[in-house]
């Protein structure tokens, strides 16, 4: 698939949480987060980066902030209706406190236009502990993730979601984190019962092909926290 092939299926309107959510967000076979989206006007979000957001920034501030606060407060987990730039972390997605609130979505909004994807919304939810044992990607705790595939309803394929030859590329915090992430990696057989049945409940209700992502709390819990066209 070529460049423009991709980003045209990654602006797809199925590929946004606007699209996808509204169906899963009522599977009670799979435990997810609280999540308030807000819809944006895209051209007061782009104004934002040339410092010409003030109307953007008056309309939306109480909206985020009431949103954050039905989620269960700070810190919070911001992303995108397409994209939650989670590679930029610390500057991005990650919402320790309100101070850090603009600044972090001018950041979010910039990354996904730098990689032409067009944003309808933002979306904050509630910040998961997740089984982490070390940082890559400028602060981002890596943790035990899993991808699950899904066509037309059925499971094709899953598989542990951080790749090895992906995270040596961005200095990881842990000398021994090869060790660490084949720790995270590791799929038990409960496991990978519980989350094929989770995906083939999410799959009902998303046709066609899709990619499911999931992760796992400190406490062991697993938590489906996203989803995406399969070819994306």
């Amino acid at each position: 698939m070529d460049w423009f092939a991709h980003m045209k299926l990654a602006n797809d309107e199925r590929n946004s949480m606007l699209w996808w959510w509204p169906r899963v967000k009522d599977v009670v076979a799979a435990r997810q987060p609280a999540t308030e989206i807000v819809e944006v006007i895209d051209d007061e979000a782009y104004a934002l980066l040339d410092g010409e957001g003030a109307v953007f920034t008056k309309r939306c501030d109480p909206l985020f902030r009431a949103a954050i606060a039905k989620v269960g407060g700070y810190p919070c987990f911001m992303r995108a209706d397409r994209a939650s730039a989670k590679h930029s972390w610390e500057s991005a997605p990650f919402l320790p406190d309100g101070d850090a609130l603009w600044q972090h979505v001018r950041s979010l909004i910039d990354e996904n236009i730098c990689f032409d994807l067009m944003v309808r919304a933002l979306a904050f939810r509630q910040f998961l502990e997740l089984d982490t044992l070390f940082k890559a990607f400028r602060g981002l705790p890596i943790a035990a993730e899993r991808r699950y595939f899904v066509r037309d309803g059925e499971l094709e394929c899953h598989h542990s979601y951080w790749v090895e030859e992906v995270v040596a590329q961005d200095n990881p915090s842990a000398n021994d984190w090869r060790e660490q992430l084949a720790k995270l990696n590791t799929e038990e057989p409960d496991e990978v019962a519980l989350l094929t049945q989770q995906a083939r409940a999410l799959a009902e209700v998303l046709p066609g092909y899709w990619s499911l992502d999931f992760a796992r709390d400190v406490g062991g819990a697993w938590w489906f926290i996203d989803a995406a066209l399969g070819e994306v």
